[in-house]
């Protein structure tokens, strides 16, 4: 080659083609060129004269080392998929607005502060987030707050050195430093000690941690998502929170609403969980009859989205036949039959409809009652006109003579 050389072949081979393996064979082998062909990307280097067995086996394991990247990169797609804003079931108008707030912030490195009432899924939008930054091919480490003992606390939070204590045996990587360049999900926040609160300020303030014993600081590159379903503010007037990490966290505030507030997502979620149920038993079918959805509907859900999932999987337990009816519905808490929710369909001589077909009875009933405005019905269904749209070619509505079986309320 007279206008350069091997190596220049790599760089520009490289370049549109980050995944392919190249494998160099020159015959001016030294330790020097191996070191900058590997620099480069080569996957192997072979001085002239070589073996052919030698070549195919290098080659092999190139191909290996491609297709367990290009898996590698397949499975990072598939729990950005799993873990993505479409996870986060519902089209009520505050799902709506969270999902809509949280993509928008995901791209950045803003401290985030998720609030909601237990079972809400705040891990969930937490992990949404993360696997939609520029972090999702790090980790994302969780830490419940409230689960691990306080005098292991800054342990696990930061490392250790070896001797640091009694029983520090060796040195220990703590969880931040773990989660170097991803995203760190401080669970039940509310409940960290006090004296711990400093040390995590001094992470957002300066980017760094300094594991127990260690005399010098590490530096570190880490997002902090929090979340609780405690009143921070008041635990920061009572002197139990302080004031500065509230803020510091406090910098992008997501609420998820509770499932009593957003009531239009329930036969979303039920359709939801009863799909992952029958996915568990092969050739399993089972649905849900309009009676055992209204049960579902008319509920206050103390327990969220959380109970609702348990109460799905007990009903799947107890039901004898392909169809769950109100009597396989078994309630933990006792909490009223009663929430905010006003838009009741009843539909009388229903028998037990799937639940498509009572999806498509509630479209109909609702678009009848807006004498077919499709920007009230949508509002009415607390979902878009795209979607209103969608369900209606779906399920083949027609205008027509209203069904005087069918009244929304």
């Amino acid at each position: 080659m007279t206008d350069g050389t091997g190596l220049d072949i790599l760089t520009e081979a490289r370049r549109g083609h980050r995944e392919i393996a190249v494998i160099i064979l020159t015959s001016f082998g030294s330790i020097s060129n191996a070191v900058e062909a590997m620099r480069r990307g080569a996957s192997y280097y072979i001085a002239k004269p070589f073996k052919t067995d030698e070549l195919l086996l290098q080659i092999e394991k190139g191909l290996e080392a491609k297709s367990m990247r290009e898996e590698l990169n397949n499975l990072r797609e598939e729990i950005a998929w799993k873990y993505g804003f479409d996870s986060l079931i519902g089209t009520s108008a505050p799902m709506r607005q969270l999902k809509g707030l949280a993509s928008r912030v995901a791209t950045t490195d803003i401290s985030i502060l998720v609030t909601g009432e237990s079972g809400t899924g705040k891990e969930l939008l937490a992990k949404a987030i993360h696997y939609h930054s520029r972090r999702r091919k790090n980790k994302f480490i969780p830490i419940d707050c409230a689960s691990i003992p306080e005098n292991l606390l800054e342990s696990e939070f930061f490392g250790h050195k070896k001797g640091s204590f009694t029983s520090a045996y060796s040195d220990q990587i703590g969880l931040f430093e773990q989660a170097n360049g991803g995203t760190v999900f401080l669970d039940e926040v509310g409940d960290m000690p006090i004296m711990l609160q400093a040390k995590i300020l001094r992470v957002l303030q300066e980017s760094e941690i300094r594991p127990i014993g260690s005399t010098e600081p590490k530096k570190i590159d880490v997002r902090i998502i929090a979340a609780t379903n405690a009143d921070l503010p008041t635990l920061v007037k009572e002197g139990r929170f302080r004031e500065d990490l509230y803020y510091r966290l406090n910098a992008m505030p997501l609420r998820i609403a509770p499932l009593r507030d957003r009531v239009d997502d329930i036969s979303m979620l039920v359709e939801h969980f009863i799909k992952k149920e029958n996915k568990k038993q092969a050739g399993s079918k089972i649905s849900m009859s309009s009676e055992a959805m209204q049960k579902l509907i008319g509920f206050k859900w103390p327990g969220n989205v959380r109970e609702l999932e348990n109460t799905i999987k007990r009903a799947v337990a107890l039901c004898q036949q392909d169809r769950i009816t109100d009597s396989d519905i078994m309630f933990i808490t006792t909490e009223p039959a009663q929430c905010n929710y006003v838009k009741r369909i009843e539909i009388s001589d229903a028998g037990d409809w799937t639940l498509e077909e009572s999806l498509c009875q509630r479209i109909e009933a609702a678009l009848h009652a807006t004498n077919w405005n499709y920007t009230r019905t949508a509002e009415k269904l607390g979902i878009g006109r795209t979607t209103l749209w969608r369900k209606i070619r779906k399920y083949n509505i027609t205008r027509g003579e209203e069904t005087a079986e069918t009244v929304l309320k």
